[in-house]
């Protein structure tokens, strides 16, 4: 499997279930990602180690790299030692960290965790309760996690999760910062520094759209699945009418006007390219690479799409 690796089994659970058994009233005491982050609004949460808010200095949240212990967490001790040590032993050093619990019944919807803040860092879960295992998809790949197993999975690619029991499944989910993580850019030059970051932008713009297109030929083989994760995002009725418009919808859900439309094209573009076989998917980036960018494909895909596609190489 490429998105996802099991770490271990067998994790002694127990110091973990008496502190959330002692604190159970911190459930109650955050409900932000259940307002701010849509994919996980039926998701609750004890944030344990978050994002420094006064470095924020104008970046997005997932931007951010800063985090420091939540005032919760000192009631979590035998949790952050259990991070803390971890972290160690991968020569890593902990990022944001929380237990999350999904209800019986309920879904995380399929998102993917953008930005720099998530582009450095590796995504782990340690499975503290979860009757019959937890299902969680990425990338194509399906698992099911069970109590006392701790994994590593690809949070980079589009994922979600359900639960299929009829009791609360929770996890404590944490990241960490690899030491050979590579350090962010700096110039003395300003000019450099923005085109530095737009040249980051594009790549990881290319990069989702050959995601997306992956995710969209797997989802021909399995239409009965990719009509219940339409159906939960609500865009099953928009998907008969305009699929690849759904599509982008479902990864890009804040982005509209002439982003979302750009991005379209190059879906359409790169899906018409594996059609006739002219490229195959591990090519799509490369494609819309040497097809001069995101910009252009979308200038070439709305001028004439047979051109567009038939004129490639």
């Amino acid at each position: 499997m490429v998105h996802f690796r099991r770490i271990r089994t067998g994790v002694d659970l127990e110091p973990l279930r008496l502190e959330l058994g002692r604190h159970s009233s911190a459930w109650d005491l955050q409900v932000g990602r259940q307002l701010t982050a849509p994919a996980q609004r039926d998701t609750n949460a004890i944030p344990l180690r978050g994002l420094r808010r006064s470095c924020i200095r104008g970046r997005r949240r997932r931007d951010v790299h800063e985090s420091r212990w939540t005032s919760l967490s000192a009631k979590f001790s035998a949790t952050v030692a259990f991070i803390e040590a971890f972290a160690a032993e991968q020569g890593a050093t902990p990022g944001r960290a929380r237990f999350a619990c999904l209800p019986a019944g309920k879904t995380v919807l399929p998102h993917v965790d953008r930005g720099e803040y998530y582009r450095l860092r590796d995504r782990y879960h340690l499975v503290i309760r979860s009757e019959k295992g937890s299902v969680l998809n990425a990338g194509g790949e399906s698992v099911r996690m069970r109590e006392g197993e701790l994994w590593w999975f690809d949070n980079k690619a589009l994922h979600d999760a359900c639960n299929d029991s009829g009791a609360d499944r929770i996890h404590l989910i944490f990241d960490l910062l690899p030491a050979d993580a590579e350090p962010s850019a700096l110039f003395d030059d300003p000019g450099q520094l923005l085109e530095t970051e737009l040249a980051a932008r594009e790549r990881r713009w290319v990069e989702e759209v050959a995601r997306a297109v992956t995710l969209y030929v797997a989802a021909r083989g399995n239409p009965e699945r990719w009509a219940g994760t339409l159906s939960d995002a609500g865009l099953l009725e928009f998907a008969r009418k305009k699929p690849i418009g759904a599509l982008a919808r479902l990864f890009w859900p804040g982005l509209g006007g002439p982003g979302l439309a750009r991005l379209e094209s190059a879906i359409g573009w790169a899906l018409g390219l594996l059609d006739i076989e002219r490229i195959r998917p591990e090519e799509i980036t490369e494609a819309i690479s040497e097809a001069g960018g995101l910009d252009a494909v979308h200038r070439a895909w709305q001028a004439d799409r047979d051109r567009a596609i038939y004129g490639f190489r």
